[in-house]
């Protein structure tokens, strides 16, 4: 239901309509795409979420595929040059593409990344026009990866490198319970990660925590719910959590 309502709030006014291509079983994206065909398509990752209702990655590669398959004559596709199912999601995508990450390879890049003790990330932002300076204010560093994504539709859309980097720089969490943080009158931070989990979210989430939790003194306490739609492997995944390598990335 969210994407034809979506779809019914635009109006004459309206110049961009971003909308979120939701699936829970191959052709889903197909069927949404009859309501609204994109003229730009992008795909952050092939990863674990609805991993049970889907049973595998490859039936999740299948699904979100769908997004690039649809695109309107002379569409564009946006694509995570660092994920593993880009080339088989290339082959399925038209004559124009946009790959984003931190591969050299890709044509939106992020170099140089800081994270601040906020666990927020600044990187250069390089694209084949110029290069220019990005600090987000949302948290975790898997936003890098997501701002690249938004950089390249900004960049089918006329902004030239130093307005794409302005923008990200001052852009601000819009959801509920998506990294969402508070610090009490004593001191104490707490950061609302509930909305959905998955194991790769769950991985970028403790990321974050340990990113944002540097000082010498101080304490960081990760209280973790259920992770659901994992089917079969559910038990594997909870368990493999515990023993996610938990990265640090440079501080600025």
């Amino acid at each position: 239901m969210g994407l034809p309502l979506t779809v019914s709030m635009a109006d004459t006014h309206t110049d961009y309509l971003v909308l979120e291509m939701g699936a829970r079983h191959i052709g889903d994206i197909r069927d949404l795409t009859r309501i609204a065909r994109p003229d730009i398509s992008v795909i952050t990752n092939i990863g674990t979420a609805h991993l049970g209702e889907f049973g595998g990655r490859d039936s999740i590669a299948q699904a979100k595929g769908e997004i690039v398959e649809e695109l309107r004559a002379g569409g564009l596709a946006v694509l995570n040059a660092d994920d593993d199912y880009l080339d088989a999601l290339r082959e399925r995508a038209g004559d124009r593409v946009v790959t984003y990450g931190l591969r050299e390879q890709a044509t939106i890049r992020a170099v140089d990344i800081v994270t601040n003790a906020h666990g927020q990330a600044g990187y250069t932002l390089l694209t084949p026009e110029g290069s220019a300076r990005v600090q987000l204010q949302v948290i975790g560093e898997v936003q890098i990866h997501n701002s690249l994504a938004a950089a390249a539709v900004g960049q089918e859309a006329g902004l030239d490198v130093h307005q794409a980097s302005a923008r990200l720089s001052a852009a601000l969490p819009r959801s509920r319970w998506r990294m969402e943080t508070t610090t009490r009158a004593d001191g104490v931070t707490i950061v609302n990660d509930a909305y959905n989990a998955n194991p790769d979210s769950m991985r970028h989430s403790l990321n974050a925590l340990a990113a944002m939790s540097g000082g010498v003194n101080q304490r960081s306490v990760a209280v973790l719910g259920r992770m659901n739609e994992l089917g079969e492997d559910a038990h594997a995944a909870h368990v493999e959590c515990c023993k996610f390598p938990i990265s640090q990335p440079p501080r600025s």
